[in-house]
């Protein structure tokens, strides 16, 4: 039998090696250098972000000025035009009530004591032309234009305070012819309360 070799294997211990003090302090430094350099960049974006914020809110806040002055201005301007509206109204209709009081009632009469044909027609396109311009004023609402020529006459002069009387004198008509002119005005205006002051409602119209 062969002898039993017993080999023997180096196996050196592992000892704890120490680390030098300056290395240490060396490493530590760089941490802190390191964690330093961090601390700069996050203050730095936060400084950015900070000052991004505030120009948002700067810029929100104008943003917010410019929209509530449009929206001031744009209720102004409608106002306005509202008012130009109204005063536009307002004027044509003093005009058309002026036209229906005035003129209409003299060229009605001319018209009706033109002997002439000619002259005759010719005024005739003179009363419809006025009445047409006092309806387009008025918007189409002319409600004066449904009366004949006497009924424009003494409607004329009961808003002008005439009496019946006065009136039956001046046109050379009866009373009672009048007081059939006044219920026939009444009709055709649509006033159907009694209690309303024909003249009051003329002056209103006319």
């Amino acid at each position: 039998m062969k002898p039993d070799h017993h080999v023997t294997y180096f196996r050196p211990e592992m000892s704890n090696v120490a680390v030098s003090p300056a290395l240490q302090a060396g490493e530590e430094a760089e941490l802190h250098r390191l964690l330093k350099e961090q601390a700069r960049k996050i203050n730095e974006l936060s400084e950015t972000l900070r000052e991004r914020e505030e120009e948002l809110e700067r810029q929100r806040g104008e943003h917010d000025r410019v929209s509530l002055e449009l929206l001031e201005n744009s209720r102004a301007v409608a106002v306005l035009a509202r008012n130009i509206d109204k005063s536009r109204e307002e004027t044509e209709r003093r005009i058309a009530k002026r036209i229906s009081s005035k003129i209409l009632p003299i060229v009605m009469e001319l018209k009706d004591n033109e002997a002439d044909g000619k002259e005759t027609r010719e005024l005739e396109l003179l009363e419809s032309y006025v009445r047409e311009l006092t309806a387009s004023l008025l918007g189409g609402t002319n409600c004066l234009g449904v009366l004949t020529t006497t009924e424009m006459r003494v409607a004329s002069m009961i808003k002008n305070g005439a009496t019946s009387n006065e009136i039956s004198l001046q046109l050379c008509i009866s009373p009672h012819t009048v007081k059939a002119h006044r219920k026939s005005i009444r009709k055709k205006l649509d006033i159907r309360n009694s209690s309303v002051n024909l003249a009051s409602f003329l002056n209103s119209e006319m």
